[in-house]
């Protein structure tokens, strides 16, 4: 067990992108999709605080637990679970 924690800690990125100015503005009709033209910042793992709003690219691992407000994916959990199963 511990081999397989070692290499999920080894996986873990350094850096994150970090979605600033996300206040929604008027005219926006849908929140998502305003998120997902916001502008980022690349801030270091240990910097994420709750509440912030993360842009979790195609194929990268997720640094932090959350929630997916935009978008969708699959994410291949088999370093925790040891088994290749899309959640």
């Amino acid at each position: 067990m511990n081999n397989a924690i070692t290499l999920l800690e080894d996986a873990a990125p350094d850096h994150v992108l970090l979605l600033t100015d996300i206040e929604k503005p008027d005219g926006a009709s849908n929140f998502g999709e305003y998120l997902l033209s916001a502008p980022v910042t690349k801030i270091p793992t240990d910097h994420i605080k709750v509440g912030d709003f993360l842009l979790l690219p195609a194929g990268a691992i997720p640094s932090a637990d959350g929630i997916i407000i935009a978008g969708s994916s699959a994410f291949n959990e088999s370093l925790l679970s040891g088994k290749n199963l899309p959640v």
